[in-house]
């Protein structure tokens, strides 16, 4: 099927090369989209509304899609300055035609967010992608109902502005979901994914059609070794591929028709389309710092660019004779040889929003041959660090190194894996439980914890060194009363005054609200915990079907008590 449906579908066709005028440059900064022209040298706000996404360019150059949280995130959004979760997102196209923004995917009628797990319900959408042929877009669609997530591909019909297709994902052999990447668009839909196979961390390429239907899968990666950094389709010798960009450095060329693997036999360039001759550019793994070191290539010279940041950050315009890129402190273009910066796009103080920029419509290539040869790739770091924690167990940020331990939203470090995002920091002493794990990347052990209501990764430690140590009931919350409950058994309030349930483990009431009360003697079952915050011990427990938090005790007297 797979075979049949790349030779007919004419999804690989680029758009023709033929001469075009470079556009306005876009600027994502400040949650915002901007247009900069160079003819007049003037920078203009298209959006003000603050918490849009990545944009992405049409084949045509011609039309801009994005994500954008949705209306009903802003009160979350504006009072944390970020959102406690991922927010619910909207779909929008922007036309640079008529300057026109078209919202082509919204939330339901009855969506809500920022209410407390039981009653959320909201959809989360990835960033779009586009078809080569700019008739399509695709993007992964979370359907969140309380605590169950639902995960589809969607595909968004332009000609007719109508979601063509909404196809549930279901991965074969992963009992644990991590999550997706954004979709990428070539001869078919490709989707990559990891989780759990068991208790080894796997990733998962999965293949779509045009109209949504499921293709096919393959295993990547499985255990230790190395692990995808960034995936693209690219093109050698007129053949689609997908080029992934293993942990080891290494290019390799992955078959859609039958997984098989070919190691690149030159680096993956970057090029427009509209001028396969310009310019072009390629970017490794640093080995001597984080992030990525990015080299632009014209006429057989390359050239070091000053940026270390991911692909969205960095675009070839139309005419292959420039490139543009978001770096930390503001945007800069290079053309002619010469690099200047884009006044007006400086970094505000305390903003750490993203910023990204969409150019040219890109595409992606390997050369049969030639002087962009792959350098010998590195050998993959092992996790030779003994753990000594394990999942329902609680642990804490050990006194020595005197450092607080990052909490990411993958088992990976951002500056690594532009998938992983920094949710917070664990301070010296905090303490955590233990969800799962532990899965080996980049020489570190990793686990997902739950601290504080948040869910994330964090790291037990690498080169023998340990961040984390296993926490004893006795000094779970010191000096409070040693817990007694456990996760999975059945409890009860101390006859008497009720005990109050909140949305989070902390009586802090503009991240936690009071959802209800179980009275004294009425026993619940135990779902999540200890939690140590605000002088109390928290326990997450199911009353009579609502879920919240509920402390165990104060000073020597205990409000909660086990039913053996």
């Amino acid at each position: 099927m797979l075979c049949a449906f790349l030779a007919l579908s004419g999804l690989t066709t680029l758009p023709t090369a033929r001469a075009q005028a470079d556009t306005e440059l876009i600027i994502l900064m400040r949650g915002d989209l901007w247009a900069y022209s160079e003819a007049t040298n003037t920078l203009r706000q298209l959006t003000r509304w603050g918490y849009n996404q990545t944009p992405v360019m049409s084949p045509d150059n011609q039309r801009v899609a994005y994500a954008s949280a949705a209306e009903i995130a802003l009160p979350a959004l504006q009072r944390f300055g970020e959102a406690p979760s991922l927010p619910p997102t909207n779909i929008w196209v922007w036309s640079l035609v008529n300057g026109q923004a078209t919202r082509i995917a919204q939330q339901p009628v009855n969506a809500s967010f920022g209410t407390g797990m039981p009653t959320e319900s909201y959809i989360r959408r990835s960033t779009p992608v586009w078809s080569p042929d700019g008739l399509r877009l695709a993007w992964i669609e979370s359907v969140v109902v309380g605590d169950q997530v639902t995960h589809y591909l969607a595909i968004h019909d332009m000609l007719n502005n109508r979601l063509r297709s909404l196809t549930p994902i279901e991965i074969e052999g992963l009992t644990g979901l991590f999550g997706f990447d954004t979709p990428r668009w070539g001869a078919s839909v490709a989707v990559r994914a990891s989780g759990l196979s068991g208790q080894i961390y796997t990733e998962v390429l999965i293949f779509f059609r045009e109209d949504g239907q499921f293709l096919g899968q393959f295993r990547l990666q499985e255990g230790s070794g190395a692990v995808i950094q960034h995936y693209e389709w690219a093109t050698l010798n007129g053949q689609p591929y997908i080029a992934a960009l293993f942990s080891n450095n290494a290019w390799v060329l992955i078959n859609p028709l039958n997984g098989s693997r070919l190691n690149a036999p030159s680096l993956v360039e970057r090029f427009s389309p509209y001028a396969p001759n310009a310019v072009s550019a390629y970017f490794l793994i640093a080995t001597d710092t984080t992030g990525y070191r990015w080299r632009g290539v014209a006429n057989g010279q390359e050239v070091a660019l000053p940026f270390s940041g991911f692909s969205e950050q960095l675009s070839i315009a139309p005419s292959g004779m420039a490139i543009a890129w978001a770096a930390e402190d503001a945007v800069y273009i290079l053309r002619g040889g010469q690099t200047r910066k884009i006044f007006g796009t400086e970094r505000l103080v305390g903003d750490t929003r993203p910023m990204a920029v969409a150019w040219g419509y890109n595409a992606w290539r390997v050369q049969p041959t030639g002087a962009l040869q792959p350098p010998t790739p590195q050998p993959v770091p092992e996790c030779n660090l003994a753990t000594r924690l394990s999942i329902g167990l609680r642990a804490r940020v050990t006194t020595f190194p005197p450092q607080a331990n990052a909490l990411n939203s993958q088992p990976a470090r951002p500056s690594r894996d532009q998938r992983s995002v920094l949710l917070t920091t664990i301070p010296v002493g905090g303490t955590m439980v233990l969800l799962n794990g532990p899965v080996c990347n980049d020489g570190v052990l990793w686990w997902q914890v739950n601290y504080n209501g948040i869910i994330g990764w964090t790291g037990e430690g690498e080169n023998g060194v340990y961040w984390l140590e296993p926490l004893t009931a006795a000094d779970a919350c010191p000096p409070l009363l040693p817990p007694r409950l456990r996760i999975g058994g059945t409890a009860r309030v101390t006859p008497g005054l009720p005990n109050a349930l909140r949305t989070q483990p902390t009586v802090n009431n503009q991240i936690s609200r009071v959802i209800g009360s179980i009275p004294g003697g009425q026993t619940f079952r135990v779902l999540n915990g200890p939690i140590c915050a605000d002088g109390y011990t928290w326990w997450q427990v199911n009353y009579q079907g609502m879920v919240g938090w509920t402390p165990e005790g104060e000073g020597a007297t205990y409000w909660l008590e086990p039913i053996q």
